[in-house]
């Protein structure tokens, strides 16, 4: 078994950025920043995603990552939903 380390980037000049919550997210504001997670495996990068950085009483759903590049989930897998994907990830990794 390996052991998978995560670094965190924030950045600015991301299409995060401009991210706006949805309508029933009225406690949650971007703060025009994006937070970047990679992960790494014997100083590898393997994969990672992306959420922008955000003010509030509560906060973004485990579910409300995007690719490192901003994408939504469904942009990048139409054939199979989150959890799906999530579970297979966690039994390879």
């Amino acid at each position: 078994m390996e052991n998978i380390t995560v670094e965190k980037f924030i950045v600015q000049n991301h299409p995060l950025d401009e991210w706006t919550p949805l309508s029933h997210f009225v406690d949650i504001h971007s703060t025009g920043k994006t937070s970047i997670y990679v992960f790494m495996v014997d100083n590898k990068a393997i994969g990672g995603y992306s959420r922008p950085v955000v003010i509030g009483k509560n906060k973004l759903g485990d579910e409300m990552i995007w690719s490192i590049d901003g994408k939504q989930f469904s942009e990048l897998n139409p054939y199979i939903n989150f959890e799906q994907w999530k579970k297979s990830w966690q039994e390879k990794f």
